[in-house]
C-alpha cells in the first residue's frame, strides 16, 4: 500500500482501533469519499482520537487514492467510541455514540458535519 494512502501529516501508533470509508465528497475537480480513523490509548481511562480523511476515489485502475485533507476531531478525546454512522441520505452528516472515559462514564451523542470541504462541525447532546 502507498505510503499516501496510509497516513497524511500524523504517525499513527499501533494503538488502531476502527477505520471506516463512508459518505462521498466532490470539491473542484475531484470526488472521494471521508474515511474515520480513530485510535485508543489505556484500558480504564482510554485516550481516543478520531481523524476524518477526505479521499480521492481509485476509479481508473492506475491512478491511486490521495489524501487532500485531513482533520482530528478534537472535541471527542476523553471520550470511547466505535465508528461514525451517516445521519442523512446525503452523507453529509454522522452520528457517534460515545461514552466518557473519564469521571461517571456517561454517554452522550455526536454530530458531526462537513461544513465545507476540509472542515466539520459538530454538536454533543446528552444520551
Amino acid at each position: 500500500m502507498p505510503l499516501n494512502t496510509v497516513a497524511f501529516e500524523t504517525n499513527y501508533s499501533t494503538t488502531l482501533k476502527h477505520v471506516t470509508s463512508i459518505g462521498q465528497w466532490e470539491n473542484n475537480n475531484k470526488k472521494g469519499f471521508y474515511r474515520f480513523i480513530s485510535h485508543s490509548i489505556g484500558t480504564e481511562h482510554a485516550v481516543s482520537k478520531l481523524f476524518i480523511q477526505w479521499v480521492t476515489h481509485h476509479i481508473d485502475g492506475v491512478t491511486e487514492s490521495e489524501i487532500v485533507a485531513e482533520k482530528e476531531i478534537i472535541e471527542l478525546r476523553g471520550y470511547e467510541y466505535t465508528v461514525p454512522v451517516c445521519n442523512n441520505n446525503q452523507c453529509k452528516s454522522f452520528m457517534l455514540e460515545a461514552t466518557e472515559s473519564f469521571g461517571y462514564f456517561k454517554k452522550v451523542l455526536f454530530a458531526i458535519k462537513t461544513t465545507k470541504f476540509g472542515e466539520y462541525s459538530i454538536e454533543k447532546k446528552a444520551l
